[in-house]
């Protein structure tokens, strides 16, 4: 167990600095999504959870898309990740939902990205959660067109997102204004 809660412990987490005088703690949170039947090769009801094989016991369930806003005040860039645990992929779209002309640390999905159909309820969730901050990311589901909150954040991958290509990591933290 315990390589497992180190890999849990926010000290290894260096860069989101920001969390160190947080106390961990754990917690559970209902697991969203859908059952889909995929053959499988192995009985992985029987596996126990350790380090690597999580993922192993996802593949027999679908994620859903989740649909992340980057909010710089009145801009918005929401990017879309699919298939998180089994083979990530990720397309960053305007607020007009036009793809954008760049990746963002995974690969772009290459089939066609449907705008969901409370898109301008999501959009305006995510600007009034965002509020005055000069830059929030604000994570959200839709499932069974029920929308449901992940995360809010400040740093996105930490900072350290590579964006392809990079002078989109310019162009974007151009819009990011500092309010004193």
């Amino acid at each position: 167990m315990y390589n497992g809660q180190r890999s849990w412990d926010i000290r290894f987490y260096n860069k989101f600095f920001h969390y160190k005088n947080i106390e961990p703690k754990v917690f559970a949170e209902e697991l969203l999504g859908e059952s889909v039947q995929i053959p499988q090769t192995q009985d992985l009801d029987s596996q126990k959870i350790e380090n690597g094989n999580f993922h192993t016991l996802l593949q027999n369930f679908k994620v859903p898309d989740d649909y992340k806003f980057h909010c710089f005040g009145d801009e918005i860039f929401v990017q879309v990740d699919t298939d998180r645990f089994i083979n990530h992929t990720r397309t960053i779209f305007d607020a007009q939902w036009q793809k954008m002309p760049f990746t963002y640390l995974y690969p772009l999905y290459t089939p066609k990205i449907d705008k969901p159909k409370n898109f301008l309820l999501l959009k305006e969730i995510a600007r009034k959660l965002c509020g005055d901050f000069a830059m929030m990311r604000v994570d959200t589901y839709c499932i069974n067109h029920k929308v449901y909150i992940g995360e809010l954040t400040f740093t996105p991958e930490g900072g350290t997102g590579k964006f392809t290509p990079n002078e989109w990591d310019a162009k974007l933290g151009s819009l990011w204004h500092m309010k004193n």
